[in-house]
């Protein structure tokens, strides 16, 4: 079981996310909508979450049905839980844009624009935490925050290769995925262009793209020596492979369990085309997220 930027399609419903509001399409009738939650500002906790306001809401994760939010313009993680009415609350962040709080209670700790979540089999909670260029983990056994890799406000150090992952610098990490099986986090490390993995032993690694450099190459060769352009929505299959949006390449591209890359979908020309035919003769235009529709 993996979990990523977006919600698998879960409970036969399919979560968007569209300005400050989340709707809710359901999977046995796509020409049905609903506003679960949202509507600008901030306001709601301990209500119905139809009666809350986000700001600018970003990557979102289900987990034992609960819909976890990235409240970013509010810096905070949002939890709406189905199975208490819709009730939504918060699980990290005091609303204001710092970093503080590490070894404490998240609900007392800063974030600054938090835009990734994604949580672990057991609970724990992973926060691309994006303009404090760190990835945070709210522990789900108390509910205490600590910082698992980068360091906070730094993004120039250039310490990148195969080191503690707390002693190297991010630059906006904007997504990530966890890996249930392993533990291992994926972070689009996405002004530094690369994807980097954080070990369970707490070891960081670039897995594709040539850090700090932009651009578009490598297909069918080693992902590690690619080149991406702004990566964002990342998730893990069922089978490990690890599937992004390299955004300003507007292409979906897939590292597979060998480390080779390839373009699943999008021609790297920005524009809308291609319905009916090959992903990969299709036009994208700036892809910011993916999702798996009950695993591929």
């Amino acid at each position: 079981m993996t979990a990523g930027t977006a919600s698998l399609l879960s409970f036969l419903f399919l979560f968007v996310i569209c300005c400050s509001l989340i709707h809710q399409l359901s999977a046995l009738s796509f020409n049905n909508i609903s506003t679960i939650v949202g509507g600008g500002s901030f306001i709601g906790d301990g209500l119905i979450s139809t009666n809350a306001l986000l700001n600018y809401p970003s990557g979102m994760a289900m987990y034992n049905g609960d819909l976890l939010i990235a409240d970013s313009f509010n810096h905070r993680i949002r939890k709406v839980s189905f199975s208490s009415s819709g009730v939504i609350s918060t699980i990290a962040g005091i609303g204001s844009s710092s970093f503080s709080g590490d070894g404490g209670l998240a609900i007392n700790a800063e974030l600054n624009f938090p835009s990734g979540v994604a949580v672990h089999s057991n609970g724990d909670v992973y926060i691309a935490d994006k303009s404090n260029h760190v990835i945070r983990k709210v522990s789900a056994l108390n509910g205490k925050i600590t910082t698992i890799a980068g360091i906070a406000g730094e993004t120039e150090l250039n310490k990148y290769s195969n080191s503690l992952a707390t002693n190297t610098t991010l630059n906006s990490p904007q997504y990530l995925a966890v890996n249930s099986s392993t533990a291992e986090v994926i972070i689009s490390d996405t002004n530094n262009n690369v994807i980097r993995k954080v070990y369970l032993n707490g070891t960081i690694v670039t897995i594709a793209g040539v850090y700090g450099s932009s651009g578009y190459s490598g297909d069918n060769g080693n992902a590690v020596s690619a080149k991406l352009f702004n990566p964002k929505g990342i998730i893990i299959n069922s089978i490990g492979e690890i599937i992004f949006a390299d955004s300003r390449n507007h292409r979906i591209r897939k590292i597979s369990k060998n480390g080779k890359i390839t373009t699943i979908a999008g021609t790297g020309t920005a524009g809308l085309s291609g319905d009916g035919g090959l992903a990969t003769s299709a036009k994208l235009n700036y892809p910011n997220s993916v999702a798996l529709e009950f695993d591929l």
